[in-house]
């Protein structure tokens, strides 16, 4: 929050936390009066994120994940790109910074949270680093609170559907802690289980097999080299990255077996 407080623009705006019962959250309320704090007794993010976006007053809305630190430009960059902007989402950049050095901890920074890859795509975008007008959500609709995992990659590929068009501003960038791999490997189950659930209700039978198999695939060299690139990890030996392509591969079939378990249980 002090990222937010310290934050170089001319622009007024105001600071929602919703906090969903965490430990010890007095001596932080004392410090940021400023701050309008909402409470839940659900812990689902969705849940956090519809209660703030009822509450904020503001005309453009900005999600950031509590573990984030926004660079100083943030606020300045995603509502100067917004203003006029009434059917424009703006997705920002995650710059992942991983636990430790080791390759296996460089995994998670290079499988996920890509926005540019994402908006390219058009696979749909997370809230971690997520500007939008407040009023894309009358006609959108709130985020889907039936699951803890994937619903902000469903309501913005939803808005997509309703000619939103989605923005990659690599300038609206955000700090981000990679999960280790060890971390990683616990919270596939959750996640592939989102994605299940939405896709139970969403895709037939053999659309379900299509994607379960797609998983199962390693990824394509031509990708596997422009995650490189955009990590900025050009410089790791030939052998290193071949390990880092066999990890990833591991962790597409761990993702495969996560969502048959879900899909197919």
């Amino acid at each position: 929050m002090s990222a937010l407080f310290n934050q170089k623009t001319d622009y007024k705006f105001e600071v929602i936390v919703v906090d969903d019962n965490s430990d010890d959250v007095d001596s932080i309320k004392e410090k940021y009066k400023d701050v309008i704090w909402l409470s839940s007794s659900v812990r689902n993010p969705y849940t956090s994120r519809n209660l703030g976006i009822l509450r904020a007053s503001g005309k453009v809305l900005a999600f950031i994940d509590a573990k984030c630190t926004p660079c100083i430009s943030w606020v300045d960059t995603g509502i100067s790109s917004l203003l006029e902007e009434d059917k424009k989402i703006l997705a920002g950049h995650y710059e992942v910074k991983p636990q430790s050095s080791e390759l296996k901890d460089l995994l998670y920074g290079l499988l996920y949270l890509n926005n540019e890859k994402n908006v390219r795509y058009n696979y749909g975008v997370t809230t971690g680093n997520l500007w939008v007008h407040k009023s894309a959500f009358d006609l959108v609709g709130l985020f889907c609170e039936e699951h803890i995992s994937g619903n902000d990659i469903a309501w913005s590929r939803k808005a997509m559907s309703l000619d939103y068009e989605i923005v990659f501003k690599k300038e609206a960038a955000v700090d981000y802690p990679g999960q280790s791999y060890d971390q990683l490997c616990h919270s596939i189950p959750k996640y592939m289980s989102g994605i299940a659930h939405q896709h139970h209700s969403k895709l037939s039978k053999t659309e379900r097999t299509v994607y379960f198999i797609k998983n199962l695939l390693p990824l394509r060299l031509k990708t596997f080299t422009e995650l490189i690139t955009y990590r900025q990890l050009n410089n790791i030996s030939t052998i290193d990255k071949c390990y880092l392509w066999l990890l990833a591969w591991l962790m597409k079939m761990k993702m495969a077996k996560a969502y048959l378990v879900s899909s197919f249980s």
